[in-house]
C-alpha cells in the first residue's frame, strides 16, 4: 500500500470517529469493514446535514443485500440535502471494501459537506473551496508566506504558528500557546507537528486528525492536510470536562424508549401551557393582538412575558433530535415536519429553520429547552417562545381546530 493511501485512511478514520462521537455512534475500526453496513455512513451524513435520514433503514442489517440498500440510501441522502451525485462509485464497492474508492467518496464528504459549507457560511470568496481555505489561513499568518495546502506544513511549524495566532484571538492578545514558535527549524519536523498538533487538540480544541509521524511525512497528502486545517475554522476554548455527559443520543436498541423518556406523569408536562387558558389565570398564555399586527412585525415586547427565555420571541421554532436511532422519535420528527409542510408553516416569515438539538448547540441552551418544555422527547414546537407540545400534542390539537389559533398568534 502507498504511504499516502495508508495515511489519508488513518486521517478519514479518524474524521468519521469524531463524527460519529457527535452522533453518540459506536466508532468503527476500519474503514473497510466499518462502512461496509451502510449505518455508519448514514449516522455521518446525518451528523454533516444536520438532519435524519427520514427513510426507513436497517440498523444493524445482516445481509448483503440490506447493507447495500443502506448505502445506496445514503447516496440518496447526499444528492437531496447535499446536491452531491457520487459518480463511479457503486454501493457494492463500498460493501466490498474497496479502500481508493471509500477514500474517494468520504473525501467528496467532507469537502462538500464540510469544507464548502464552512466557507460559504462565512461569506467568503474564491475560486475553490481549497483557494479559500488557504486565503483564510493567510490572513491568519501572513507574516508565514503559506502557498499551499501540503507542502507548507510537513516541517509542523506553521501547525504551531496558526496555533498560536488563533490562540491569540481565542484567549487574548498577548496569549502566546506554543513560546518560541517563530524560532522552529523545520530540521526538528516531527517534533514541530507534536508540538503544534498536541497544543491546538488541548488548547484550542482542534481534534488530532494527522499524527505527528503522518504530518511529518512527506507522503502526506493534500487532501488528509485539508481535512485536518478546516478543523482549525472551529477553534474554541475547551469545554469544562464534567463527570457526566447529557445523554447517549444513540442508546442501545433494546433500551426502546428510553432514549428520551417523556415526563411521566402527563399533567406535569403536557398542561405546562394549556391553548385554552382560565380566564381566572390572570396571564392568558396568548392573548390576542387588538390590531392583528401580523407576528414577525410586533415587537418582542409585545406581550408579558415569564419564565425562561430561548430567544424565540415573536418566532415559530421546532427544536428536533437529528442523531436519535428511536423509531419513534424519528418517525414523529418526520410527521411533524409533513403536518406542519401541509399548513406551510415553513413559508412564514416567523419560522425559523428546524434547529438540531444535539449538533453544535451548547449544552446549557439545551437544558433551558428541556426544562421548558417539561420533557426530553423531541420534537419539540414552541411559538412566540412557549412551548405547545411534541407530534402528539399538535396532533391533537389540530383535530380540535386549536392549532391554527395557536400559530395565529
Amino acid at each position: 500500500m502507498a504511504d499516502w493511501i495508508g495515511i489519508q485512511a488513518s486521517t478519514f478514520l479518524n474524521w468519521i470517529n469524531i463524527t460519529l462521537d457527535k452522533a453518540g455512534a459506536d466508532r468503527i475500526e476500519s474503514l473497510e469493514e466499518g462502512l461496509k453496513t451502510g449505518t455508519a455512513l448514514i449516522r455521518v451524513l446525518e451528523v454533516v446535514c444536520k438532519k435524519p435520514l427520514t427513510k426507513k433503514w436497517k440498523k444493524d442489517p445482516k445481509l448483503s443485500i440490506q447493507q447495500v440498500e443502506n448505502i445506496n440510501l445514503a447516496f440518496q441522502f447526499m444528492e437531496k440535502e447535499g446536491g452531491v451525485k457520487v459518480v463511479n462509485i457503486g454501493p457494492p464497492d463500498i460493501n466490498t471494501g474497496n479502500l481508493k474508492l471509500i477514500l474517494g467518496l468520504i473525501w467528496t464528504i467532507i469537502y462538500n459537506f464540510e469544507v464548502l459549507p464552512g466557507l460559504k457560511e462565512k461569506g467568503e470568496k474564491a475560486a475553490s473551496a481549497k483557494s479559500a481555505l488557504l486565503q483564510w489561513i493567510q490572513s491568519k499568518i501572513p507574516e508565514r508566506g503559506v502557498t499551499n495546502l501540503k507542502k507548507d506544513w510537513h516541517d509542523g511549524t506553521n501547525i504551531c504558528a496558526l496555533t498560536n495566532a488563533l490562540g491569540k484571538e481565542i484567549y487574548g492578545g498577548a496569549t502566546t500557546l506554543i513560546p518560541g514558535a517563530e524560532d522552529m527549524q523545520p530540521s526538528t519536523a516531527l517534533e514541530n507537528a507534536k508540538t503544534g498538533i498536541s497544543t491546538a487538540a488541548e488548547k484550542i480544541s482542534v481534534p488530532e486528525l494527522l499524527s505527528p509521524e503522518n504530518l511529518s511525512n512527506p507522503a502526506c497528502d493534500e487532501n488528509s492536510i485539508i481535512t485536518y486545517l478546516n478543523m482549525f475554522r472551529k477553534a474554541e476554548k475547551p469545554e469544562p470536562k464534567e463527570n457526566a455527559e447529557y445523554m447517549d443520543p444513540v442508546p442501545n436498541d433494546d433500551a426502546g424508549q428510553e432514549y428520551m423518556d417523556p415526563v411521566p406523569n402527563e399533567d406535569a408536562g403536557q398542561e405546562y401551557m394549556d391553548p385554552v387558558p382560565n380566564d381566572d389565570a390572570g396571564q392568558e398564555y396568548m392573548d390576542p393582538v387588538p390590531n392583528k399586527v401580523v407576528p414577525w412585525e410586533r415587537a418582542a415586547d409585545w406581550r408579558t412575558y415569564e419564565g425562561i427565555d430561548l430567544g424565540g420571541r415573536c418566532k415559530i421554532r421546532v427544536y428536533f433530535s437529528t442523531t436519535t436511532s428511536n423509531v419513534i422519535i424519528r418517525k414523529n420528527t418526520e410527521a411533524l415536519q409533513n403536518l406542519l409542510t401541509v399548513k406551510k408553516v415553513h413559508e412564514r416569515p416567523d419560522f425559523e429553520p428546524w434547529i438540531p438539538l444535539d449538533m453544535d448547540m451548547e449544552r446549557e441552551f439545551r437544558n433551558k429547552i428541556f426544562e421548558k418544555a417539561g420533557t426530553r422527547e423531541s420534537p419539540f414546537l414552541f411559538v412566540d417562545d412557549e412551548f405547545i407540545g411534541g407530534y402528539d400534542k399538535i396532533v391533537e390539537l389540530n383535530e380540535l381546530e386549536e392549532f391554527d389559533k395557536l400559530i395565529d398568534y
